[in-house]
């Protein structure tokens, strides 16, 4: 008697899941609950459960750079630096350690991809009273001039949606309408000089700086600097 009820107690289980839609993918993982194979851990996972375990964002980017890293192998073998691949570490000069690329992504906040990767640990590690350059970007903090923005940036947290050679590209280019008037304000890009407050402005963002309207703000430009 007590068979008869387990074996139903079963048979009524496998039904409730084929009821929630109980298809498998390739590796019998259910995806209709949620669970997607990882190559890495070599079993069904589901990417929240897992970034916990683990301890890595919860993103597909994250998960996927994770579950298509090598797995770890007790006594694997290590790169000219000492980095065990097979962990999943590589080596990244600007920290001047051995990494795992999502962790260290989390840990700078930059994107999980091969190019930011390569465009953070590539460049200058940050050094405090570090050297500028001529227009004063700090190269040791990882800045550098970007004619196409007419100020300093870093490549992999300015331009994280593009590749390295791209952005390059980009910053070399000189900037659209980039004529100046005699005080340096550059009109294409709606800067006009205020006399009052010393320096190049958009008028209507000094509107709402100063709560005035329009041309009370023209008006105010033309006099004197405000006490």
């Amino acid at each position: 008697m007590k068979t008869a009820v387990l074996v139903a107690l079963f048979l009524g289980l496998v039904a409730a899941v084929a009821a929630l839609g109980g298809t498998t993918d390739d590796h019998g993982c259910y995806t209709s609950a949620g669970y997607q194979w990882c190559e890495r851990e070599d079993r069904c996972v589901r990417m929240w459960e897992l970034a916990a375990e683990r301890d890595f964002e919860v993103t597909a980017e994250a998960f996927e750079a994770f579950c298509s890293s090598p797995r770890p192998v007790i006594g694997g073998s290590t790169d000219e630096h000492g980095c065990l691949g097979s962990a999943g570490y590589q080596w990244c000069e600007r920290e001047d350690r051995c990494v795992r690329m999502w962790e260290l992504a989390a840990e700078r906040d930059f994107e999980v991809t091969a190019e930011a990767f390569e465009a953070f640990c590539s460049s200058p590690r940050p050094v405090i009273g570090g050297s500028k350059d001529e227009h004063g970007c700090l190269t040791s903090a990882g800045y550098q001039w970007c004619a196409a923005e007419a100020r300093c940036v870093r490549m992999w947290e300015d331009f994280a949606e593009m590749s390295p050679e791209l952005a390059q590209a980009y910053c070399a280019a000189p900037p659209i309408g980039s004529f100046t008037d005699a005080h340096g304000c550059r009109p294409s890009a709606g800067y006009q000089w205020c006399a009052a407050e010393s320096r190049c402005v958009r008028m209507w963002e000094l509107a709402n700086e100063l709560e005035m309207a329009p041309l009370q703000v023209e008006r105010y430009c033309a006099g004197q600097k405000r006490q």
